[in-house]
């Protein structure tokens, strides 16, 4: 309304210009009445636009009642406009940088959840070790960096013998027991070239890279040997926890699909062979490298 009014030559200006003075005035109130209650509602966006508008919105209503010209030399109501369009304009951008801040936090906040999130779905609940998710991964990964030829990866297939015992007589809450001694055992070997995991139930898996044959084979029979001798506390006794190891090395480049159906045909040998005991079974080029060498190197 006061762009037509600013362009007529003659008229009722007084009348319209009041009129135009009482709509300003009425429309100043509408918006602090909607901020006042959107701000009484806890909106953070209430607060920021109260405190961009409230000094121009004030600036705005007091021209109604004085004469602004009058007051300030060389400006006038201009004056008052511009430093209150200075003050909104500060305010927003202050507005603006914290919106943003808390913005990238809440950003930061949600990816370190996600990515515990995607942590915690490759990990086993009860042991901390990865699970066949996670293990699956890993393993792609460390094929996938070894050497075109040449290099050696060896998987080892861990599982505990007559478990289902234990659950039967000492109750699930013992084999659950057990099973976290064995997986924090098996973790103490987790690093760059040693991927460990619980593959599910009683069943744990190692693949190593960069080993000769014969160190793979003592590296199981230590295993086999340290895991036996866990005390398990009063949670079942005396009794003594052992694993059946199977064993497979072969060449770089090799499958996951490869290596698992020998390890498993050899966890399978160890127990046929009366358990407690590691078997192995290799590929062609590993079996030969293994002919070459000591049998411990």
């Amino acid at each position: 309304m006061g762009i037509p009014l600013s362009l007529m030559r003659s008229g009722p200006f007084d009348m319209l210009g009041n009129l135009l003075g009482l709509l300003v005035l009425a429309n100043l109130a509408a918006v602090a009445s909607c901020i006042g209650q959107a701000w009484r509602r806890g909106s953070s966006a209430a607060r920021r636009l109260g405190g961009a508008w409230a000094l121009p919105m004030i600036v705005l209503a007091s021209t109604s009642f004085f004469d602004a010209d009058a007051m300030f030399w060389g400006g006038g109501s201009q004056i008052l406009v511009l430093f209150a369009a200075a003050w909104q304009t500060l305010w927003l951008s202050a507005a603006a940088s914290r919106a943003h801040a808390r913005l990238r936090t809440e950003r930061d906040v949600a990816r370190l959840a996600e990515a515990k999130a995607h942590e915690l779905a490759r990990r086993d609940v009860l042991t901390g070790l990865p699970n066949r998710r996670g293990f699956m991964e890993r393993t792609c990964r460390m094929l996938e960096g070894l050497p075109v030829s040449g290099g050696l990866v060896a998987l080892l297939l861990i599982d505990v013998d007559w478990f289902k015992s234990i659950n039967d007589v000492y109750g699930h809450e013992a084999g659950d027991h057990v099973l976290a001694a064995i997986g924090r055992c098996i973790a103490q070997h987790e690093n760059s070239s040693c991927a460990v995991c619980r593959l599910g139930g009683e069943e744990f898996a190692m693949m190593v890279t960069g080993a000769e044959v014969g160190n793979i084979e003592q590296f199981a029979q230590t295993l086999r040997g340290t895991l036996a001798d866990l005390s398990h506390g009063d949670i079942i006794g005396n009794r003594m926890v052992t694993v059946s190891i199977g064993v497979t090395a072969s060449a770089s480049r090799v499958d996951f699909g490869t290596l698992y159906r020998l390890a498993d045909e050899a966890l399978y040998d160890a127990k046929r062979g009366g358990r407690d005991q590691i078997a192995i079974r290799l590929d062609e080029w590993a079996g030969a490298r293994r002919n070459d060498r000591p049998l411990f190197a």
